[in-house]
């Protein structure tokens, strides 16, 4: 039965051959057969199977029996895998005396499978315990395990991209609790010149006038610039505390180059002294762009942690943002809690 092109040995044919010596299957196409089709081979002492499709051999393949008996055993020039699967093969190899029964050993047994381990020799395979080692529970396991990680970095993608107009959301009710508890309106803003004064710095002008003051004036709110509004001639500190006192609010832009800002401070300084005198609803803060903790100084990290502030996010969220922004300032001023009278 040499090189005729056979597929697989036919089931059953070598269980009426219980006297059979020597089978030669060599140059066909068999990759795989029947565990039992050995079985019955008592007497079979050579066997033939090089240059056939075999990729794995493993415990089930012949009967231990039988290997104990065979005088030679000739399996080379096929594909063999070099996988997990081949593990039992070549713990056979190395723990019997196996090969020297078997033909061609070790030169003409190599992987064919996988490409990066094409060639090399099937002796030179030696898969580890940390390699084969996962059962089925343990997979399992992994999988769970692994499902349960990537749900929790999805949902904190989610919350992360989301937290700012979580954060906007929440600033509605506080505005509502606060009021609801009894603080008392301390003065109206028709008492006042301007509606709000904006604290800013110069590398975030181009956002403010643009997008801060253009949106808030759209809201028929009267809003207080340096540029524009203030007295020419006079001192520019004499000019900023004048109007600050002729606004009904103070909002605060912050970023990096705000916190980097001497001048800035020197205004942060004066918004806690508003603060102070008539609560948080003095003030509406605005984190337009995330001060790194290196720019974060004492005067705007009291203020940020007393005080509620809104986070400006494009896209998604926004249109909440600048509602936040215009009922900051819409909304009545209360008096501060006793702790910081």
């Amino acid at each position: 039965m040499e090189t005729t092109g056979l597929a697989e040995i036919p089931e059953g044919l070598l269980q009426n051959m219980p006297f059979l010596q020597e089978l030669i299957l060599i140059g066909n196409k068999i990759a795989r057969w029947n565990p039992s089709t050995f079985a019955n081979m008592t007497s079979l002492r050579n066997l033939h199977l090089d240059g056939n499709l075999i990729n794995i051999i493993n415990k089930t393949s012949f009967p231990t029996m039988l290997l104990n008996k065979i005088e030679v055993f000739e399996i080379s020039n096929n594909p063999f895998w070099c996988t997990c699967d081949q593990r039992w093969f070549l713990d056979m190899l190395r723990s019997t005396n196996i090969t020297k029964k078997i033909r061609n050993w070790p030169k003409f047994y190599s992987c064919a499978y996988p490409e990066n381990l094409k060639n090399l020799l099937l002796d030179s395979y030696r898969p580890t315990e940390a390699e084969c080692g996962i059962n089925y529970f343990t997979s399992i396991i992994i999988i769970s395990v692994c499902s349960v990680l990537m749900f929790v970095f999805f949902l904190a993608l989610i919350l992360y991209r989301c937290h700012i107009n979580l954060k906007n959301l929440l600033y509605f009710p506080r505005v509502h609790h606060r009021i609801k508890n009894g603080y008392l309106k301390l003065s109206s803003c028709d008492d006042f010149e301007f509606d709000a004064f904006v604290v800013y710095c110069e590398s975030d002008r181009q956002w403010v006038h643009n997008e801060l003051i253009k949106r808030l004036e759209d809201n028929e709110l009267k809003i207080c610039i340096h540029h524009r509004d203030f007295q020419i001639g006079e001192p520019i500190i004499n000019n900023i505390e004048k109007f600050m006192n002729k606004s009904w609010k103070i909002i605060v832009v912050m970023s990096n180059d705000f916190a980097k800002s001497e001048w800035c401070l020197w205004e942060v300084n004066l918004a806690l002294e508003r603060r102070r005198r008539q609560g948080k609803d003095a003030l509406v803060l605005i984190m337009y762009r995330h001060i790194d903790s290196n720019h974060m100084t004492s005067e705007l990290r009291t203020l940020l942690n007393t005080t509620p502030h809104l986070i400006f996010t494009e896209g998604f969220g926004e249109h909440m943002f600048w509602n936040a922004v215009v009922n900051g300032i819409n909304k009545s001023l209360m008096l501060p809690p006793t702790a910081i009278l």
